[in-house]
């Protein structure tokens, strides 16, 4: 039998396919992109995506955001969650603090963005505090040049050293570290990770709301 997805013959890959119709079809009977996160009234969202724009908005980030939405997952992008015109500040950081799954999509440029990085220290505090899930994808990177700050991404996060300042940049550097070290996925070695993204924070989601603890 083939996959109504892809067109592949039977494998772990269609049954992903399947499960995301199913689980699509059960979000579509509750009240559209709210559910998880109305489960608990800690929750503002459900998923906040931290990326940078030039590198990933347009593609990747866009794909994902769909399907989560798509899901029935309550998902911060900041385009879509902030009205044209006004400046992303402190309200974006206590927004980190109301999500309970982080996506950190890196890419090469990301470094280049001192917002992705203070939202990088946020997410991390907040797992360390509140038990957020983390969850790292690597855009066309290699995830070892995160870990160690080195190739075109480290060159990136270098050539900011005298804007900076040495102490702000080991901070980062460190958070770097930290969130690359998390289980995630490599986008140039799968097509479907939008879907296996999908598919782990539906029942990361699922798995809390049914206990109503945060997951430490």
């Amino acid at each position: 039998m083939l996959c109504r997805q892809c067109g592949a013959t039977e494998s772990s890959i269609c049954i992903l396919h399947y499960c995301i119709v199913d689980f699509n079809s059960f979000a579509g009977t509750m009240s559209s992109s709210s559910y998880f996160s109305d489960s608990n009234p800690q929750w503002i969202y459900d998923v906040f995506i931290n990326f940078r724009g030039e590198d990933t908005r347009r593609n990747f980030v866009s794909h994902l955001y769909s399907a989560l939405s798509n899901a029935g997952v309550n998902t911060f992008l900041d385009e879509m969650n902030y009205p044209k015109g006004e400046e992303l500040n402190e309200g974006l950081l206590r927004t980190i603090e109301g999500c309970r799954i982080c996506v950190v999509v890196f890419s090469t440029n990301y470094p280049a963005s001192s917002w992705c990085l203070k939202e990088l220290e946020k997410i991390i505090e907040c797992h360390k505090t509140y038990g957020h899930i983390v969850l790292p994808i690597f855009y066309d990177v290699d995830p070892s040049d995160i870990r160690h700050q080195q190739g075109a991404f480290g060159k990136n996060l270098k050539a900011f050293q005298g804007l900076w300042g040495e102490s702000v940049l080991s901070r980062w550097s460190t958070v770097l570290t930290q969130a690359a070290n998390f289980s995630g996925w490599d986008v140039s070695n799968n097509r479907y990770i939008v879907q296996y993204v999908t598919l782990s924070c539906f029942f990361y989601l699922t798995e809390q709301s049914k206990f109503k603890f945060r997951i430490k």
